[in-house]
């Protein structure tokens, strides 16, 4: 008996070791697989320090967008939207707008707007102010040219740039980056009439990344001391000037094709401007 005592001992000594070897192996293994998907798609933070300005994000993920663009836009409107809300990080009230009207900027509005100007050699831009303090979007405006983007004669007259420039615009409108490297399948990689046209295809709605970089932004948001945007077509609106001065020019991208201007507005808000060019 003392011998099988002894044994037991061993026996339960040794395997209580292999246990703990597999629990600390297994756990190992769980956390490599959980930091090579956080590294894939690692969300935006708000701001990455202390001395940092927050990204520019809404005050809450409740965002008013009217839409004051021509009809053909109507598939392409509920495409975006669409997928910019399908992980609950936005939610957009849809205002009816007036596309016969000048293109205005509106106070806790999100305005999409259209002109048609073949000769204009702006294909689409986009506008928002912004609290540097805060990171609060105030207001925000993107414009685009039905004519050039309702043209089948252009590069960019098709069902795919359409889509692509609105999920865009609406994600840059609600604080995203554009996106730049090579191989990006999506709507928010920027690309030009000089880019290769089959990727465009590819390229029409958020992916993996864009989806958990706004759920950082919006998820959980404690800003929400503003109230809800109101649900009824705004009065008191800024027309947006194309033809006035953006403020400075801070960088170019694209051999010019691509233009990003910031304007102080005095009242501790700042503008930020992005144009697309049709081409040099």
């Amino acid at each position: 008996m003392k011998n099988m005592s002894k044994f037991l001992k061993k026996w339960n000594s040794k395997h209580r070791i292999n246990l703990l070897l597999a629990l600390f192996v297994i756990t190992a293994a769980a956390g490599l697989v959980y930091v090579r998907y956080y590294s894939s798609y690692a969300p935006q933070p708000l701001s990455s320090s202390a001395n940092e300005e927050p990204s520019p994000h809404w005050a809450h993920g409740q965002v008013a967008l009217l839409d004051s663009a021509s009809r053909g836009w109507d598939i392409h409107f509920t495409r975006a939207i669409a997928n910019w809300e399908s992980n609950g990080a936005l939610n957009f009230s849809i205002v009816p707008g007036d596309e016969s009207e000048e293109c205005f900027i509106y106070v806790g509005y999100m305005n999409f707007c259209t002109i048609n100007d073949p000769d204009y050699g702006v294909l689409a831009l986009g506008t928002y102010g912004h609290i540097p303090d805060s990171g609060h979007i105030t207001d925000a405006l993107f414009i685009f040219n039905d004519g050039a983007l309702f043209d089948k004669t252009s590069v960019f007259g098709n069902v795919f740039w359409r889509n692509k420039l609105l999920c865009q615009y609406m994600g840059w409108s609600s604080g995203l980056d554009y996106r730049y490297k090579d191989g990006t399948d999506s709507c928010m990689k920027y690309m030009t009439w000089q880019s290769d046209q089959t990727q465009i295809k590819r390229q029409q709605d958020p992916d993996v990344t864009d989806l958990t970089n706004m759920m950082a932004k919006y998820i959980d948001h404690t800003d929400g001391i503003i109230p809800p945007p109101k649900i009824t077509k705004p009065e008191n609106g800024q027309v947006f000037n194309l033809t006035s001065n953006f403020g400075e020019l801070v960088e170019i991208r694209e051999n010019g094709l691509l233009e990003i201007y910031r304007l102080d507005r005095k009242d501790g808000s700042e503008q930020i401007t992005f144009i697309q060019k049709k081409s040099k």
